[in-house]
């Protein structure tokens, strides 16, 4: 529910662009939650670029987003609870300018239980947000039941978004593949996407 107002305006550089960059650090309240951070509430003044790093080395980027509303930015990502994020404000290229930065925490939707809807963040109706890396486990209620997911409705950016299903607890488990080449935006093969 914050909101924070400032200016990257004479800033150093750290983003590897020229524009100069503000940071801001998130921590978890304990609970996993999905947190979205956005300069599209009228505040920003110029071309914006948003990123979220795992820690303040800047070495692992786990969000970006340029251009979400205009040419303003907006992004949400996945809070562990516990850790500290770095949220980076920057601008295109090389602008700068002053900035309003609006951050919102949801905890995430439950997981589907047997015989439920499953759908994606943006729920029943809506869409999936920008640069969303999420990962969902399903598994039975008692140890020798399988799992059996029905797709009513699907529509995943053609060739440049993806769902990867795996067929174990975890992303290192076999992929169920879909027989689909990599994705434009370098998704690896295997991923489902388009209708």
């Amino acid at each position: 529910g914050d909101v924070v107002t400032g200016t990257t305006s004479g800033a150093s550089n750290s983003g590897g662009n020229t524009a100069g960059d503000v940071f801001y650090s998130y921590t978890g309240s304990g609970d996993i939650e999905n947190v979205t951070i956005s300069l599209c509430d009228g505040g920003t003044t110029y071309d914006s670029l948003l990123r979220v790093f795992s820690d303040c080395t800047l070495t692992n980027e786990i969000a970006v987003n340029d251009d979400f509303c205009g040419l303003q930015s907006e992004l949400t990502f996945e809070s562990d609870g516990v850790s500290t994020y770095i949220i980076m404000v920057e601008g295109f290229g090389s602008s700068e300018g002053e900035f309003s930065l609006e951050i919102t925490c949801e905890l995430p939707p439950p997981p589907a239980a047997c015989g439920d809807v499953f759908t994606d963040t943006g729920g029943p109706d809506g869409d999936y947000s920008n640069n969303e890396d999420i990962t969902w486990t399903i598994t039975p209620d008692e140890v020798d039941d399988f799992v059996t997911v029905i797709f009513t409705e699907f529509d995943v950016e053609a060739n440049w978004d993806a769902l990867y299903v795996y067929d174990g607890p975890d992303t290192s488990s076999p992929l169920i593949s879909s027989g689909n080449p990599p994705t434009t935006s370098g998704f690896p093969a295997g991923g489902f996407y388009g209708t």
